[in-house]
């Protein structure tokens, strides 16, 4: 996403700079590094301890800060914040000091949750988060529960800056427009976006399932992400729909498996993440649908790959999958049950020419990158002038 919005701004004519943490190291010289490895883990060990996720990271921030002030931006446009990578109150201070506009993309709930980033079915961030009942979920806590404090400070932080905005998917902004945070907050509605262009484009099912090996003469499912993160539900749904359907004349295939492989079904393909993402085009181009039975999420690209790929999704009608696409290129299920869902993808026919080009469609006139720069580009501009 960063680098999609860097490309973009840059081929407007405007002089960019991006900032980041983490892993990698970018020779691109408009993005740079603040943190380091060593940082970066006494950042999360700390958290550990104290439950406290954003208050470390001091000489990164600093970084941050100083080549801020070198740059010296009409606006700053935040992702992320979290992962144990700056000190959140020290960048929210600075900004607001020096009164820089800035947008705030919420790729997920953190903005407006104490210390989480999903609420799941809690809704104590609609008054004041307290005795949070996800301290062990990311951003883990071992002993101590913190979000009431996370929640007031972020509170104070967005009240230093005067020219702020958030924008994300639909569904994230009906929960920010009750949240105790962001209700009074000026906020945008914003599709992501990817390259339909280039690298996200349909080839024929028979061509990728010869390049990769796969059955002509099966249905093929596709899932995408990790076999133990319960809020994705691939563990709890997906898989025991492979064990129950194992007769049924399909193949199951999982990218992100990074469990053992001993005692799968005959019919589970587990494979690992794929950094290639022409290799990964030719496993979405192979399936018949995708399968996401995510539990909580905002708009996952996985969701936007398929359909870009001409692949409708299968899903359950919750969180932000019930906005991710129409009933012609998404088969809804319901019930949140390993049997609805066994149900439906019995039901879901060999993917032919026509659904094929619903799907495709669709992504070009929802999910394309240009679409997704140009309405930040317009948020941006109206919180200029603002």
């Amino acid at each position: 996403m960063a680098k999609t919005l860097t490309d973009f701004f840059e081929g407007q004519g405007h002089d960019v700079c991006a900032f980041y943490g983490r892993k990698g190291n970018s020779s691109d010289r408009r993005t740079i590094k603040v943190d380091s490895a060593f940082e970066v883990g006494f950042h999360m060990a700390a958290s550990l301890l104290t439950g406290l996720q954003g208050h470390y990271s001091k000489k990164a921030t600093a970084k941050l800060i100083g080549k801020l002030g070198e740059f010296s931006p009409d606006i700053v446009i935040l992702l992320n914040v979290h992962g144990y990578y700056l000190n959140e109150n020290s960048l929210f201070e600075y900004l607001g000091d020096a009164d820089i506009p800035v947008l705030n993309i919420m790729p997920d709930e953190y903005p407006f949750l104490g210390k989480c980033c999903f609420s799941f079915d809690c809704t104590k961030y609609e008054t004041k988060c307290f005795s949070c009942p996800q301290t062990r979920m990311y951003p883990l806590s071992l002993f101590l529960d913190r979000s009431t404090k996370i929640f007031e400070e972020k509170r104070v932080r967005y009240s230093r800056c005067k020219r702020l905005a958030f924008a994300g998917p639909q569904y994230s902004l009906e929960k920010a427009r009750r949240s105790a945070l962001l209700s009074d907050q000026k906020l945008y509605c914003l599709d992501w976006g990817i390259d339909v262009e280039d690298q996200y484009k349909p080839i024929s099912m028979k061509q990728a399932r010869q390049a990769l090996g796969l059955p002509l003469d099966k249905r093929i499912f596709l899932t995408i992400g990790s076999f133990s993160d319960r809020r994705k539900g691939i563990k709890e749904y997906y898989y025991p729909c492979a064990q129950a359907l194992n007769d049924m004349d399909a193949l199951f295939v999982h990218v992100g498996y990074t469990e053992k492989k001993t005692g799968l079904p005959e019919n589970y393909l587990a494979l690992p993440y794929i950094s290639n993402q022409d290799e990964l085009v030719k496993y979405y181009c192979a399936a018949d649908c995708v399968v996401l039975p995510s539990l909580q999420d905002t708009m996952p690209y996985a969701a936007l790959i398929a359909l870009a790929c001409g692949v409708p999704i299968c899903c359950f009608n919750t969180s932000g999958m019930a906005y991710l696409a129409d009933q012609t290129c998404c088969y809804y299920v319901e019930e949140i049950s390993v049997a609805a869902l066994q149900e439906q993808l019995a039901l879901i026919p060999a993917r032919d020419t026509e659904k094929s080009k619903v799907c495709r469609n669709y992504a070009e006139r929802r999910y394309s990158s240009y679409r997704f720069c140009s309405t930040v580009e317009d948020i941006c501009r109206d919180i200029l002038e603002r």
